[in-house]
């Protein structure tokens, strides 16, 4: 018969509508077993049928994203997709833990199914209300409210690519108001899809994080500029996307291809943002583009109407 084994793991303070998937490395472990057929060495269960006996009673379990119910087979086991959900259950909580078997090649099954536990140092507090993000060019736009901040300390944004491996872009100040209020940061994204959650910070050092959320951009490798208005009379502005890195000239020519403004502009990783006086030029259609110190074009070319 095959046996199960029981894991028992500390994880990072979890935040309510948190996904933790239970893949190992960086991750909890992998569900795993012994067999003596079929491993008898002791392996992880990945390829092989998996029982969930019981679901968790304070949290929810997900399989390739579906809710799983106790007594669920599953066959040709993938660890990438199991997951489980923190939720408002998990309040109050200082663990989570579910029942499993192994079902070896014979389609025997262990009859003393093991525990998965999953433990932290703290409740999970109460805090975030919402968190969502859309995207603008070059940017995520990330909006969250809260519904309490008392002993609060700060919310860091973190960004991955893949969403397991996160590092942290920005931070943001928590306001301490009792009754909880809402905040709004831009953060640079290249173009393609990029996870963010929230690591709630206290006071004390007491933290949680928030369920993951995913931002799209359609930013071009080279849209590192933004103008308006367009058509323009006079003042145009000229806003410089934070995926760019390093110096660069910003130049305008005319349709001949003469070139009228050529200013340098030293790109960091905050957005910048200029003005080009263009009230003494004729109308007609100008090309505004960013270029490196050898003059070769870095950035799309932008056509400017000036009316």
């Amino acid at each position: 018969m095959p046996n199960t084994d029981n894991h028992t793991t500390n994880i990072p303070q979890p935040g309510v509508n948190q996904f933790i998937v239970l893949n190992g490395g960086a991750n909890p472990p992998v569900l795993s077993g012994l067999d003596p057929e079929d491993c008898n060495a002791g392996c992880d269960l990945n390829g092989k049928t998996v029982v969930i006996d019981a679901v968790p009673v304070n949290a929810e379990l997900y399989y390739n994203g579906v809710f799983v119910i106790n007594g669920q087979q599953i066959l040709n086991y993938n660890a990438n997709l199991m997951q489980v959900k923190i939720t408002t259950a998990t309040l109050g909580s200082y663990s989570t833990s579910f029942q499993y078997s192994y079902v070896d090649a014979a389609t025997k099954k262990d009859p003393s199914p093991a525990t998965y536990t999953l433990t932290w140092l703290n409740v999970v507090p109460v805090k975030l209300s919402t968190f969502t993000g859309i995207p603008n060019k070059c940017d995520a736009v990330l909006q969250w409210t809260t519904t309490e901040e008392v002993n609060a300390g700060k919310f860091v944004i973190e960004q991955s690519k893949n969403g397991i491996d996160f590092a942290a872009v920005s931070e943001v100040k928590a306001s301490n108001i009792a009754t909880g209020r809402s905040y709004q940061v831009s953060v640079s994204q290249p173009a393609g899809s990029m996870y963010y959650r929230l690591k709630i910070t206290d006071k004390d050092g007491r933290y949680s994080y928030s369920g993951i959320i995913i931002v799209q951009t359609n930013c071009g490798s080279n849209d590192y500029i933004t103008i308006y208005p367009n058509p323009v009379h006079t003042d145009l502005t000229v806003s410089f996307h934070t995926s760019f890195r390093g110096n660069a000239n910003l130049v305008l020519v005319n349709a001949v291809g003469q070139q009228l403004i050529r200013r340098k502009i030293p790109v960091s990783s905050a957005a910048n943002t200029v003005n080009l006086d263009l009230k003494n030029y004729p109308s007609g259609i100008y090309m505004l583009y960013m270029a490196d110190e050898s003059g070769a074009r870095v950035s799309e070319v932008k056509k400017v109407t000036k009316e």
